[in-house]
């Protein structure tokens, strides 16, 4: 497993950082394999690695506000009831 398979995509330790992030995307890959010039397993870097690095630092401290909007959008959805997002009630056909 120390050497990348050829069939594999992988990617260049040095690839920049947005280049990483398009790979990923392209292939929908939630990680992708890092290989050196001779093609040796180094690591892997995976989607929240790349979220991570472009998110600022204390993004996962950060509290959502919540609008009266949001509370009853939450209220419906708890409630299980016949209403939809907007809370207008969905007539049966």
């Amino acid at each position: 497993m120390r050497h990348c398979v050829e069939n594999e995509p992988t990617i260049d330790p040095h690839l920049p950082e947005k280049e990483v992030a398009e790979r990923l995307a392209s292939y929908n890959m939630l990680a992708v394999g890092v290989c050196d010039a001779n093609g040796r397993l180094l690591g892997a870097v995976t989607v929240d690695d790349v979220l991570d690095n472009a998110l600022p630092a204390d993004w996962r401290r950060k509290v959502v506000a919540r609008t009266p909007e949001t509370n009853q959008v939450s209220k419906n959805l708890s409630n299980n009831t016949d209403h939809d997002l907007n809370g207008v009630h969905n007539e049966a056909p």
